[in-house]
């Protein structure tokens, strides 16, 4: 795509808005639509049903339409909107990740909602898809954000600046040919960036299938098998033994415990450079340690719960929560720690298995649903200490183990590459997007004489399913 540039532009007087073409007019959003329309009264409705969305269904460029209500259920209490309206979420962190969307293929053309979305509704002169791009531009969402109020993590974008902030406003066809440019171009970037979420997700389960079958299996495909006696874990090779996981546990002491229980670890306790670190279950579900972010607490607490101690070398695992089960290995840290409350330690017997070894054991057992059959589904699922105790365990001899460990190591980090490079791509398809879209409801580039390529026209007409791939 050749980039062209407007020949006749003027100062626009707005510092993130710089220069703007002569002929677009200088307004504020609320010249561009209506925010929250009233409502119809609920007679003129009439006794039939409407698309409903809860927050959580609405995504950048496209809702989900997959539950409808009655409105004279929903009439009070909810947000309304019509077939052409622009969405988009007024709370964080939903604003920022641009939850915003077109609203197409209403029920009976109507819709209610969480009330925690704005509704604006373009007005004549206005393009529905153009004003939807235009909230998506960057400027306005870092401003937008800075201005965002409320308490603690739940803030709004203010109504006020939403109608009051300054744009620049195309004519009419002008609009339409931005947004049909932008269709074109956002639908090509889009199927990029979801070529590399699928290849991302083929990267993990690769993964996994190659600890899986390094942990059950071993390295040697000629090795005569056994069948363990556990249905998840199947045939073993037949030198191996199948152990609990108890049993390569350490001798010492609180090898295998949780967390402070309640009171003996609340946030009163936290100090600033304090004596220990707290490690948390988003160190066991992610891998990642920024010992910066670590909570902290004075020595005199810690001695008071040093039965929860962990350190270099033992395994973290998080015990509440969707994500129970995953583990990591701690590496080494600057202080005493503790695990949380969340969380897991688990020290093993070094004579006999390596670290490495068990935490790839752990990872496999998640992955095929053993611990699913030990958790206790209450409120958030959690695991049992004891129940886990007693997981079955493949363990060859020690010098297999590490074998299997640092062919693991090679075949893992190889894939790990694979997996950066394509989320570097990723980051930079979106800032491309981004860029774009910027640029274009800006007035940076000229896309008066666009034409679109033949097959335009299937994007263009069915601008919803183009859309839909950005939902993955």
């Amino acid at each position: 795509m050749k980039i062209k540039h407007y020949k006749r532009v003027i100062n626009s007087g707005i510092r993130w808005l710089s220069d703007v073409p002569v002929h677009w007019q200088l307004g504020k959003v609320k010249n561009m639509a209506s925010l929250t329309p009233r409502k119809p009264r609920l007679s003129t409705l009439g006794d039939k049903k409407c698309s409903f969305l809860p927050m959580e269904k609405l995504k950048l460029g496209v809702i989900k339409l997959d539950e409808e209500r009655p409105i004279s259920e929903v009439y009070d209490g909810y947000t309304y909107f019509t077939t052409g309206d622009v969405l988009i979420a007024k709370v964080t962190p939903c604003f920022e990740n641009k939850n915003m969307a077109l609203a197409q293929g209403l029920t009976n053309g109507i819709g209610f909602g969480s009330s925690e979305i704005y509704v604006l509704r373009p007005k004549s002169s206005s393009t529905a898809r153009y004003l939807l791009y235009r909230l998506q531009e960057d400027e306005f969402m870092r401003i937008a954000t800075s201005e965002m109020t409320g308490a603690g993590g739940l803030k709004r974008v203010p109504s006020d600046f939403l109608l009051n902030f300054k744009v620049a406003i195309p004519p009419t066809q002008e609009q339409q040919k931005i947004a049909q440019f932008l269709d074109y171009e956002t639908a090509k970037i889009d199927a990029l960036i979801d070529e590399q979420k699928r290849l991302i997700e083929l990267l993990k389960e690769k993964r996994q299938a190659v600890i899986s079958h390094a942990v059950t299996k071993g390295l040697n495909p000629n090795a005569p098998m056994k069948d363990s006696g556990v249905e998840w874990l199947g045939d073993v090779p037949e030198h191996w033994e199948v152990v609990k996981l108890k049993h390569v546990k350490s001798i010492s002491k609180n090898a295998f415990v949780d967390g402070p229980f309640g009171s003996n670890l609340k946030s009163s306790h936290f100090i600033d450079d304090g004596y220990a670190f707290v490690i948390e279950s988003n160190f066991a579900t992610t891998g990642h340690l920024d010992t910066s972010s670590l909570k902290q607490i004075s020595e005199s607490h810690f001695k008071t719960i040093e039965r929860s101690s962990c350190s270099e070398g033992d395994i973290i695992i998080a015990k509440i929560g969707a994500r129970y089960g995953m583990s990591s290995v701690l590496p080494a840290i600057s202080k005493p720690s503790v695990v949380s409350g969340n969380s897991l330690k688990l020290t093993i017997d070094q004579r006999f298995c390596s670290i490495e070894f068990a935490n790839y054991v752990l990872t496999h057992l998640r992955e095929r649903g053993a611990i699913e059959d030990i958790v206790n589904m209450t409120a958030q699922p959690a695991l049992s200490l004891t129940e886990m105790n007693n997981l079955p365990f493949p363990l060859p001899r020690k010098e297999e183990q590490e074998r299997i460990v640092k062919s693991l190591s090679e075949v893992l980090q190889g894939l790990e590459q694979l997996a950066s490079t394509s989320q570097k791509l990723t980051a930079l398809f979106k800032e491309r997007r981004s860029a774009l879209i910027s640029a274009a409801v800006t007035g940076k580039i000229d896309v008066r004489d666009w034409q679109p390529p033949e097959d335009a026209d299937l994007i263009d007409s069915n601008a919803a399913v183009q859309m839909e791939r950005q939902d993955g």
